[in-house]
């Protein structure tokens, strides 16, 4: 019996875990939040990539990833930028360590982008599996 009722929770728990909480609070799709690896592969095969690091300028000093453009997600003009981005065009996003990214990305997401991708880990990770050794 504990056995047929630990099998139902873990189904049950998975059957429900597809989704994830948007910054909104709300539940989005979840699909085009990328590990380090998938992040760099979807990127090298999309050439109108717009590659948009959303740390503050302090960060970027310590290094950026290639052809990337700085949005500091705590400047005033956030918001404004973001709404300028190419709706036809995928939009690739990153910060330190994921949290602004991720936030960014359900931002990009309500804002009317289809293809977004999200870097987990952020810079923090990339420098982890790519960095100097």
């Amino acid at each position: 019996m504990k056995k047929i009722l630990l099998l139902s929770c873990l189904f049950l728990l998975g059957a429900c875990g597809g989704d994830a909480v948007n910054a909104d609070g709300g539940s989005s799709s979840s699909e085009g939040r990328l590990d380090v690896a998938a992040f760099v592969q979807a990127l090298e095969v999309s050439p109108d990539a717009q590659l948009i690091d959303v740390r503050t300028p302090d960060e970027c000093r310590a290094g950026v990833l290639a052809n990337s453009t700085n949005l500091n997600y705590h400047g005033s003009q956030f918001e404004e930028q973001l709404a300028q981005l190419s709706k036809d065009k995928p939009v690739f996003v990153y910060c330190q360590s994921g949290g602004r990214s991720a936030k960014t990305y359900y931002r990009l997401k309500k804002l009317g982008h289809s293809k977004v991708y999200e870097m987990k880990g952020g810079y923090r990770a990339w420098e982890q599996l790519y960095g100097e050794k």
